[in-house]
């Protein structure tokens, strides 16, 4: 958080849904810790901060009419029914029962990239930075 503005959400919070704790092999575990972190972290946050995502999720509709990526954290809430009242247990079994949707075709690479043991151009990581990595959980927005 940033002067009580500005929250860098990274890949936990983004414009379009939550990130994705099944991705490291560890859902139900990794699926608490998100669900502590939006209910009793995230939860004690004004609606009229600004979430900055580290990149668009999966639509470049998330990026806004100021051209940059990032909505108040009050209109995220209100489109997001994992972040509204849902018990523990419902939140946990829905990430679990939805942790089978396929891993990002460049997981893997950014994986690598990250640990120091793959490489990328300098064109490749501006693209894997800021591009969509389909990294937020298919059950996060209201239908």
């Amino acid at each position: 958080m940033v002067n009580r503005k500005l929250l860098l959400s990274g890949d936990t919070v983004f414009v379009s849904g939550l990130g994705r704790p099944d991705l490291g092999g560890k859902v139900r575990e990794w699926a608490k810790d998100l669900y502590n972190t939006v209910y009793q972290k995230i939860a004690r946050i004004a609606d009229d901060v600004l979430v900055l995502p580290a990149h668009y999720a999966s639509i470049i509709e998330e990026l806004n009419d100021e051209g940059y990526i990032g909505d108040t954290l009050g209109h995220i809430r209100n489109a997001n029914d994992m972040m509204q009242g849902i018990a523990e247990n419902d939140f946990v079994d829905k990430v679990e029962t939805q942790a089978s949707t396929a891993t990002p075709p460049n997981f893997e690479k950014i994986i690598a990239i990250n640990r120091g043991v793959g490489e990328a151009t300098i064109e490749e990581k501006q693209e894997l930075e800021i591009g969509p990595n389909r990294c937020p959980s298919p059950y996060s927005l209201k239908a």
